[in-house]
């Protein structure tokens, strides 16, 4: 049975739909919605909770050896990132292969921003553009439309590889980690250039 943390996001919301369509057994767990004891009779995790608490369900997992897959962004911070045995959600993995270059006008982007909800394209294209000014979604790789349709096939095909146990196709946490330090360098690398061109301005 699948434990799926977290569900009260739009992410949960798809997590839960596909599982459905997959008609793979699962069990919610979430504690924004007042559950306190953790079921203890599932054998795989998907990690759909807050950013904030994404390393401490994938530890959960390890010291349980249960496989696990884990929402984006794994953490928005660096450092040392104590676990190594699970998988990363990599849908777009599906859909871009590595050194395409990718455009993606987000209109409204989630609660992590901008690049840490785009981080998958960012790590697979790190002079990936990223913007906000389109009144529609809209992703291209190598000037080719990615359509909405194909984007949620992508999420399917994602799970169902999970669920069945065939990781092969999965990012590893270890990408994830280095993920996370891609778009560290990025985000790190724009708040300098944003400080530097107020700076600028303030003494023209």
């Amino acid at each position: 049975m699948i434990l799926l943390v977290g569900a009260l996001g739009s992410i949960g919301q798809r997590y839960q739909a596909i599982l459905k369509y997959l008609g793979v057994a699962y069990q919610v767990f979430d504690p924004a919605q007042g559950d306190k004891d953790i079921p203890t009779d599932w054998t795989q995790m998907i990690i759909a909770s807050p950013t904030g608490t994404h390393v401490g369900w994938c530890l959960h997992a390890e010291h349980r050896d249960k496989p696990y897959l884990c929402e984006k962004p794994l953490t928005k911070s660096g450092g040392n990132i104590p676990i190594s045995q699970g998988y990363m959600v990599c849908n777009y993995k599906y859909l871009i292969e590595p050194g395409q270059s990718v455009f993606y006008n987000y209109y409204k982007t989630g609660t992590d921003g901008l690049l840490w909800d785009c981080c998958q394209l960012v790590y697979l294209d790190p002079a990936a553009t990223l913007l906000t000014t389109s009144p529609r979604w809209h992703l291209t790789a190598n000037s080719q439309p990615i359509t909405y349709r194909e984007l949620e096939n992508s999420y399917v095909s994602m799970l169902r590889d999970f669920t069945k146990g065939n990781y092969e196709n999965l990012w590893t946490i270890e990408q994830g980690k280095e993920m996370t330090q891609v778009v560290l360098e990025r985000v790190e690398s724009e708040n300098r250039s944003n400080t530097s061109q107020i700076q600028l301005n303030q003494t023209a």
